[in-house]
């Protein structure tokens, strides 16, 4: 099935990550908007203007993230455009090993039908529609027009092969149907082959398994030498090859094909630096693969595999040697401190720089960052009223809870609102035990504050009473 580019955009993990963004950041503004929206008109200005920032803020963070959604999908549209048959052939890829994946599961359950005494007319169809999907044939094989009289066929046209689908549904019952002898003949022809099966002339699961394996193996050799290849001589093939026998070693590379490898390749650089790799990074990187996969083959014996590597490791090793990665990993970590650093901020706290490598120590050993986040503010909780710790639990931060009487604060005494400190005793007799206080009463309550007689409030109204004075004695007109 080709992939569209909607599909591809639609799969893509940056894309969604920054879908996602705009999703929260949409839900956010909605409610502040609510919020705004429930706010009396008599909540006083530093309320309504507090809300208000948080609106534009939020409306500000919704831009961002759309404008990052856009980015992505540009660049995520640059990118299929560019390898649109690196992707059609990784799809391919996968549609056919959940083909063979299918089919395996389809023969298992025929057989268990056969076991039960239930009809198999269905599971048949559904079996030689997957055998034809993955060998090409049928209504899958490719549109290949006639040669007219005189003119050669193509060169590696497909030759017709035996019906392969319906010795694998009947290898059960051909096996019961042959005499001691033949079973033992056969058991021994399989594991000359190298397939593991005990010697004897009994009917067994283990004799079904292998014949059934090496009936499959016979077909993917016809397919490979394009020619039918009888079993016996498949048998006879198959013994000759190195590392097969009784006992023997069985040394196999397995070689990821382009297409394989593209996808690996893929999920590593999206695992890894969040993006899909280029044409000439795939290129490059499967040919260190390839080598790899030879150099380090695997090898069976009795059963037991060992050897070979691991290729996402192996992939993954590549590309945090690159300077990219090193440089996502320091953007990342300041990234990292900076988000930290801001909501210690905002809890009227001031980590020192052991307690930022410690944080950063257990981000890079995968602890989610929100969790940290939450360590913080309960830590600027001990102490606080039970209202303010239940705000904090949820996620509220200091700043948030006491914005409204920050605002009124730094108006009042006329202080620079980024020199008030969260941990100012007046902001802080703001919210007790027993409640908020009313913005009325804590604005009155300012006026008592030793700050509040240098304000040009302060003159003003000490001038407003002199003057009073003096026409109360009528020393002023």
């Amino acid at each position: 099935m080709a992939v569209s580019l909607n599909d591809y955009l639609k799969n893509n993990k940056t894309v969604q990550a920054a879908q996602k963004k705009v999703a929260a950041a949409n839900s956010a503004l909605v409610q502040i908007q609510k919020a705004q929206a429930g706010t009396p008109a008599n909540a006083g200005a530093a309320t309504l203007s507090s809300i208000n920032r948080r609106v534009s803020a939020a409306q500000e963070a919704l831009a961002l993230a759309t404008q990052d959604l856009n980015s992505a999908k540009q660049a995520a549209t640059q990118y299929y455009n560019t390898n649109v048959d690196v992707i059609q052939a990784r799809q391919e890829s996968r549609t056919a090993a959940t083909d063979r994946n299918r089919l395996s599961d389809a023969y298992a359950m025929r057989q268990r039908l056969i076991d039960n005494n239930q009809p198999t007319a269905a599971i048949d169809s559904s079996i030689k529609d997957l055998n034809d999907k993955i060998n090409k044939t049928g209504k899958y094989a490719p549109k290949v027009s006639t040669p007219t009289a005189g003119e050669t066929p193509v060169a590696g046209a497909e030759v017709k092969l035996r019906d392969y689908a319906k010795e694998l549904s009947t290898v059960g019952q051909a096996i019961a149907k042959m005499d001691e002898s033949v079973r033992k003949g056969l058991s021994q022809s399989l594991k000359n082959a190298g397939y593991k099966v005990p010697i004897s002339g009994a009917y067994s699961e283990e004799l079904k398994n292998a014949y059934t394996r090496a009936i499959v193996d016979n077909q993917v050799y016809s397919l490979d030498f394009n020619k039918e290849i009888p079993f016996e001589e498949f048998l006879v093939l198959k013994a000759k090859e190195p590392g097969t026998g009784e006992g023997a070693p069985q040394v196999y590379a397995t070689i990821s094909a382009p297409t394989v490898a593209a996808g690996l390749i893929n999920d590593a650089y999206q695992r890894n630096l969040k993006r899909d790799a280029t044409k000439a990074e795939i290129d490059s990187i499967t040919k260190k693969l390839n080598a790899a996969e030879r150099k380090n083959p695997s090898k069976q014996v009795n059963g037991i595999t060992t050897g070979g590597i691991d290729r996402g490791q192996f992939l993954d090793d590549i590309i945090k040697a690159r300077p990219e990665f090193a440089k996502r990993k320091e953007d990342k970590k300041a990234l990292n401190t900076e988000t930290l650093l801001s909501v210690a901020k905002s809890n009227g706290l001031t980590p020192s720089s052991l307690q930022l490598d410690e944080w950063n120590r257990r981000l890079q050993n995968g602890e989610d960052i929100n969790i940290i986040k939450k360590n913080i503010r309960d830590t600027a909780a001990l102490g606080l009223p039970d209202n303010i710790k239940k705000l904090m639990a949820d996620g509220t931060d200091l700043e948030t809870i006491y914005a409204p009487y920050k605002n009124v604060m730094y108006q009042t005494l006329e202080l620079n609102p980024d020199a008030i400190s969260l941990n100012d005793a007046t902001l802080r007799s703001a919210i007790g035990p027993n409640g908020e206080m009313p913005i009325y009463d804590f604005q009155r309550a300012l006026r008592k504050d030793a700050r509040w007689q240098y304000t040009n409030n302060a003159r003003e109204e000490v001038s407003n009473v002199a003057l009073k004075v003096l026409k109360d004695f009528g020393f002023q007109g």
